[in-house]
C-alpha cells in the first residue's frame, strides 16, 4: 500500500471517528440541556407558585380577630362558643368561614346570638364561603394559569370539607393577627391576654402541646420496621423550601418561649432545625403528636414566609405533608421549615374527667378531655390556672346532682417532661399518669355550667328560626 493511500484511508477513518465522538458530545450536550431547562423550569414554576401564595395569604385589611370555622353539624357548639367569648368580654370581630355547608338557618342563628339581625350585618361578625375563594386564587401570567388550591368550586368542596377547612381559613382571613378556635372550646378565663403575652410578641403565633402519645403513629409512624426513623423525619428531609426563601421570615429574639439558636445543622435536612425541634416528643419518637390546634395565635403579617409554606401543605403544588392528625401539625412544622421563631406553651396539655384512678406503683391517674393551662402564668407550674378544653363532651356532663361523680383536672406540668408511655402502663392514649390531680373548683364548675346554658340557649334560638322560616309570608 502507498504511503499516500495509507494516509487518505486513515485520515477518513479519523474524520469518521470524530463524527461520532462530536455527534456523541452533541447529543449529551443536547441531553444536559434538555435536563437543565426542564430543571429551570420547574424552579421558575415552583418559585411563580411559593410567590402566588404569599400574596393570596397577606390580603389582610383588619388589624385582629377570631377565627372560628363551622359547618352545620358543630354550628350550635359555635354559636354558644361565640356567646362565651362575648360573655368574657372578647369584642374582637370573628369570621365564620364555611365550605358551602352551614345552612342559612345556622347564620340567622350566629347573627341572632350575636346581637344583629342577618339583614343589618354586623361589622363584628363576617360569614362567608372560604372554598369560594380557594377555587379562585390561581396563579397567574403570560404562559401559565395554574389552580393554586383546587380545580373548581366543587374540587374545593371535595377537599376541604375537613379539617384542612381550619388552614384555609387561617390563609385567606382579613384578620392579620388570626386566633384560631375550634368550635368545642371551652374557657375558664378570657384569652384576650394572650395576645399581650411575650412568647406572642416575641415571635408571632402561639401554639398548645398535645399528648404526648401514639409513639408508633402519625409523625411517629415508622416506614420501615425496626429503623429508627419516623413520618417527622421523612417529611422534613424531603421537603424543599428553597422557593420560600426570598419571603421574609421571623427572626430571632430574646423570648424564653421561642427556640432561639439555629445554629444546628443536620446533613439530611435542606434547612437549620431549630433547638426546640430537635428536642421534641415527636423528633425523638415518643410520640405521634406534638400540637393541639384548638386553639393557636398567628401573625400573618410577621410569619409571612411560615403563612405561604403553611398555605403549600394544603395546596396542588404536589408536595408531600406530613402524617398528622387533621391540620394540628401543619402550623407549627410551617414555622420549622421557614426557619422561623414560634412560641409554644411551657405547659403540658392536662386532662379534666370522672375517671380518677391509680396505676402500678400507686401514681394518680386521670383519664379524661383535654385541657390546656394559662401560659403566662408565673410561678410553680403545678399553680398555672386553667385556660380552656377542648372537648364536647361537655355537653353531657351531669352537674346538677350533687350525688353525680365529681370532675377532676390534671395540674399543669412541663411540656419537656417525659414519663414514659401509656402503653407501657396498659393505659389509654386519654389519660395522663404520674400527675397531680384536683377536684374541680366551685367557680370552674359554674363555668361548665354556664356553657351547658348557653348551648341549651343556642338551641332554642335555632328553633325559633326555624319556625320563623316555615311559616308562610303574610298576606
Amino acid at each position: 500500500m502507498s504511503i499516500a493511500l495509507w494516509w487518505t484511508r486513515g485520515a477518513r477513518e479519523v474524520s469518521s471517528t470524530s463524527r461520532r465522538i462530536l455527534l456523541a458530545i452533541s447529543l449529551g450536550l443536547g441531553a444536559l440541556s434538555l435536563h437543565l431547562l426542564h430543571t429551570w423550569s420547574r424552579q421558575v414554576r415552583d418559585l411563580a407558585f411559593a410567590a402566588a401564595l404569599a400574596e393570596v395569604s397577606q390580603h389582610t385589611s383588619v388589624d385582629r380577630g377570631v377565627v372560628l370555622p363551622l359547618f352545620d353539624n358543630i354550628a350550635l357548639l359555635g354559636a354558644s362558643l361565640l356567646m362565651e367569648l362575648r360573655h368574657l368580654a372578647v369584642l374582637l370581630p370573628v369570621e365564620i368561614p364555611h365550605c358551602g355547608d352551614l345552612s342559612n338557618a345556622h347564620k340567622s342563628l350566629l347573627h341572632k346570638v350575636d346581637g344583629r339581625s342577618p339583614d343589618a350585618g354586623s361589622a363584628r361578625l363576617f360569614i362567608y364561603d372560604v372554598c369560594e375563594e380557594a377555587a379562585k386564587a390561581v396563579v397567574g401570567g403570560s404562559w401559565t394559569h395554574r389552580p393554586l388550591f383546587c380545580d373548581d368550586l366543587a374540587h374545593c368542596r371535595r377537599r376541604f370539607r375537613s379539617f384542612d377547612l381550619k388552614v384555609l381559613s387561617v390563609v385567606f382571613s382579613r384578620f392579620r393577627e388570626v386566633m384560631l378556635l375550634d368550635a368545642d372550646t371551652l374557657f375558664f378565663q378570657t384569652p384576650s391576654g394572650l395576645w399581650d403575652s411575650l412568647a406572642f410578641q416575641s415571635s408571632g403565633t402561639l401554639f398548645f402541646h398535645d399528648r404526648i402519645a401514639l409513639p408508633f403513629r402519625f409523625l411517629a409512624q415508622r416506614p420501615r420496621k425496626g429503623i429508627a426513623k419516623g413520618n417527622i423525619h421523612e417529611f422534613l428531609e424531603g421537603f424543599n423550601p428553597k422557593p420560600y426563601t426570598a419571603i421574609l421570615t421571623v427572626q430571632p429574639s430574646d423570648s424564653p418561649f421561642v427556640p432561639k439558636s439555629r445554629r444546628v445543622y443536620v446533613n439530611s435536612l435542606s434547612f437549620a432545625p431549630s433547638e426546640f425541634l430537635l428536642s421534641s416528643h415527636s423528633w425523638a419518637l415518643r410520640s405521634g403528636h406534638q400540637a393541639d390546634s384548638s386553639l393557636l395565635l398567628w401573625d400573618k403579617g410577621r410569619q409571612r414566609r411560615a403563612t405561604a409554606i403553611l398555605a403549600s401543605l394544603v395546596s396542588l403544588n404536589g408536595e408531600p405533608r406530613p402524617n398528622s392528625y387533621g391540620d394540628k401539625e401543619l402550623y407549627w412544622l410551617a414555622c420549622e421549615l421557614a426557619e422561623a421563631e414560634y412560641s409554644f406553651s411551657p405547659f403540658a396539655v392536662g386532662s379534666i374527667g370522672r375517671h380518677q384512678k391509680k396505676a402500678e406503683g400507686g401514681d394518680s391517674v386521670l383519664c379524661g378531655d383535654a385541657m390546656h393551662f394559662l401560659p403566662t402564668h408565673r410561678g410553680r407550674p403545678e399553680d398555672a390556672p386553667p385556660l380552656f378544653i377542648n372537648s364536647d363532651n361537655f355537653a353531657v356532663w351531669d352537674l346538677e346532682d350533687d350525688t353525680s361523680e365529681p370532675l377532676f383536672r390534671t395540674a399543669a406540668r412541663p411540656a419537656e417532661v417525659y414519663v414514659g408511655s401509656q402503653e407501657e402502663r396498659g393505659l389509654e392514649m386519654e389519660c395522663i399518669f404520674d400527675v397531680k390531680v384536683l377536684s374541680l373548683r366551685r367557680e370552674e364548675i359554674e363555668l361548665v355550667k354556664r356553657r351547658q346554658s348557653l348551648l341549651a340557649e343556642a338551641e332554642t334560638v335555632l328553633d325559633s328560626v326555624k319556625k320563623e322560616t316555615s311559616q308562610p309570608p303574610r298576606t
